[in-house]
């Protein structure tokens, strides 16, 4: 438990310092990310589990991410 913790706190200190390097703020970045405002806010307060969709979509506008995103492939081609 403590680990985790400690990896949710890393991720805090790293959306918090790309904000810092940015000169963003927390609306900057909902615009830019398309996250709440209150979700984001709550992240960086450590008060709520985020989806894993929002934190790619915070990552992604904090240029954080270099992962591009594939589309789910169908296989029922394959029945």
């Amino acid at each position: 438990m403590k680990k985790r913790c400690q990896e949710k706190n890393t991720l805090v200190e790293l959306i918090s310092l790309a904000l810092q390097e940015r000169g963003w703020n927390i609306a900057k970045l909902s615009k830019e990310s398309g996250v709440s405002q209150p979700v984001i806010s709550r992240l960086l307060k450590g008060t709520v589990n985020v989806k894993i969709e929002n934190i790619y979509r915070i990552l992604r506008a904090l240029n954080l991410l270099n992962v591009q995103r594939k589309k789910a492939v169908s296989y029922t081609h394959l029945r």
